[in-house]
């Protein structure tokens, strides 16, 4: 079987797409200098097929006139951020007998509070380690001069072309070429089997929708099938987009923090950056909207940390 390319009036389809995907999901870890976000396991599947496409839309965060970033100011500049990153010192994996050694590559997840970065080390698990414990800021600076490449935003490329349409009759890819004009995603972490828990989301959060360039993903919190899935939000009557079944845990042990647990809300700039989250309540929501609104509003102000 093979994932139909979303149809929709919303954007034009570009013939790139379904290979784009198989390029994605058929590359991850192949080589240490070879890193797709995340750097979990993602198997090639039998649901897609490779054809032949153009390259990806341009993008460049290159701009050399920008002041260098710092430790300091790491959070502020996200555009710069880098895909992949190094460690530049040995780092003890804490309640763990294991060393992780400088040189080690992984996947920067995000840059968080406290001058800390999350990085997926792929078979080595994903740590958060100070600022100054890999080379982030060497290689954000690489990319503000232009002398990297960056692509497109770091969780976009992440999750893009890994996500299927839940307002489709059938599976279907959301679409990449959709994906790189969200500014940000809300992250929904919940167990399709919790029906109660799932349906009370759904009706709450199937409000928001696309709003202000935001796009609602949800991540089953189980194993489940493509079809399964689709057929769950069906029920629901949630008509948004969800992240490919089998990536589902391992980017949920990428993205959630050590204390995090599911049903769990996330919003994301497209960048990674946490705007807002927590534990699933309704009570939370009043905040989670105006978080939505204080960094993605149509008024078009800064996007803030909420």
């Amino acid at each position: 079987m093979s994932i139909p390319i979303r149809r929709s009036v919303r954007a034009i389809r570009a013939p790139w797409l379904l290979a784009s995907v198989m390029l994605f999901a058929s590359s991850a870890l192949a080589t240490p200098d070879a890193l797709e976000p995340f750097a979990s396991s993602d198997p090639t599947t039998a649901a897609t097929t490779r054809t032949t496409t153009a390259a990806l839309p341009a993008f460049s965060a290159a701009d050399p006139g920008a002041p260098a970033v710092s430790e300091a100011d790491l959070m502020a500049n996200e555009r710069f951020w880098p895909y992949t990153v190094s460690l530049t010192s040995d780092w003890q994996v804490p309640a763990g007998e294991r060393t992780l050694r400088a040189g080690t590559k992984g996947v920067l997840v995000r840059v968080e509070a406290g001058d800390r970065v999350r990085v997926d080390l792929g078979r080595e698990g994903v740590v958060t380690v100070p600022v100054g414990h890999a080379d982030v800021v060497a290689r954000a600076n690489a990319i503000r001069a232009g002398e990297s490449r960056k692509d497109a935003p770091n969780l976009t490329w992440a999750i893009g072309a890994r996500i299927l349409d839940g307002g489709a009759d059938e599976v279907a890819l959301y679409g990449m070429e959709n994906a790189l004009a969200k500014r940000g995603y809300l992250l929904v972490f919940v167990d399709p089997a919790d029906t109660t828990t799932f349906d009370a989301m759904a009706t709450v959060l199937g409000g928001f929708g696309e709003r202000d360039g935001v796009l609602t993903v949800v991540v089953p919190q189980r194993r489940i099938g493509d079809g399964a899935m689709l057929a769950a939000l069906g029920r629901a009557d949630w008509s948004t987009a969800y992240l490919l079944a089998h990536l589902a845990m391992p980017y949920t042990a990428s993205l959630l923090g050590e204390d995090a647990r599911a049903p769990y809300v996330m919003l994301q700039t497209n960048e990674g950056r946490v705007v807002f989250e927590g534990p699933w309540s309704e009570t939370l929501v009043p905040a989670l909207s105006r978080a939505l609104a204080t960094s993605f509003g149509s008024d078009g102000a800064k996007i803030a940390a909420w």
